[in-house]
């Protein structure tokens, strides 16, 4: 499964992933994770950190010239993906 997948995954079942350094952080209610989904975070951390550092960088673009969050928090896990690597 990819970041992408992982990300929408995680995004339906109320969990919210966010990068801090080089760590993964994971806010979760009780009983929401899984050992399996544990384990697949776990295996595609790099590329989960890949894609919401990359959401953060495009962040801070989007309020340096001015433009809406909106523009970059609207942005599907699919897209964010497809920026690849800065």
């Amino acid at each position: 499964m990819n970041a992408a997948a992982l990300l929408t995954e995680t995004r339906r079942a109320g969990i919210v992933l966010t990068v801090q350094g080089d760590r993964l952080h994971v806010e979760a209610k009780p009983g929401s994770m899984t050992a399996d989904l544990r384990a697949r975070l776990a295996a595609g951390k790099p590329a989960l950190v890949a894609v919401l550092s990359a959401r953060s960088h495009l962040l801070a673009l989007a309020a340096a010239e001015g433009l809406p969050a909106d523009l970059v928090t609207g942005m599907d896990a699919e897209d964010l993906a497809a920026w690849g690597d800065f």
